[in-house]
């Protein structure tokens, strides 16, 4: 199987597990207040009050109001779009293991862990920012140990971006600064990261 197809198989799966699992409808106070803040283009009170995933929100909203969309599909559209971009921590974590270093087997294994994660389907299929910045820490672990290996500053830029995202999603992500400042210390170009 080629790397793009298992990427994708990857996330098929857990996208399929998070249909299959999560409650089809809000079915959290901040799933209902995020769907309301996306609506209004409002940021509420929790802490940074997850700017950024709010306003990716309201644009998804101006989009569809837009193009002629019912205000009752508002919700759904939310929430799948939030479970589509959720489920890429799967194909995430099997990239993240293999560069650290796992077989290709346990690479899988772990993918499949956080595909068919019972609680990782369960919010994700929720307008929560908990996928999404899943997916976000994953990707910029990722992006990290190749740039500690290459030593390439667009890798670590690609680090930072993410990280950036994660943290304005959700700002306990802010606790991940210290796996990439570790890896930063830790890592030399051209060796193998142990996982």
């Amino acid at each position: 199987m080629t790397p793009r197809r298992e990427f994708f198989g990857f996330w098929l799966v857990a996208l399929a597990t998070t249909l299959a699992i999560a409650p089809a409808g809000p079915s959290y106070w901040d799933s209902f207040g995020y769907a309301a803040q996306s609506v209004t283009g409002q940021v509420g009170g929790l802490a940074l009050g997850r700017p950024l995933f709010i306003f990716i929100g309201h644009q998804l909203v101006r989009l569809a109001l837009g193009l002629g969309a019912d205000v009752a599909f508002l919700e759904p559209m939310l929430r799948y779009f939030w479970t589509a971009l959720a489920a890429l921590s799967a194909p995430m974590m099997w990239l993240l293991a293999e560069s650290l270093g796992l077989s290709r087997s346990a690479s899988r294994w772990a993918a499949l862990c956080v595909a068919l994660s019972p609680a990782m389907a369960h919010t994700s299929g929720q307008v929560l920012t908990d996928g999404p910045t899943a997916a976000m820490v994953l990707a910029s672990t990722w992006f990290a140990v190749r740039a500690g290996r290459k030593g390439a500053l667009s890798l670590w830029a690609g680090a930072g971006v993410m990280f950036g995202a994660a943290i304005v999603f959700r700002e306990p992500s802010v606790a991940h600064g210290l796996v990439l400042a570790g890896l930063v210390f830790v890592a030399k170009p051209g060796t193998r990261l142990k996982g």
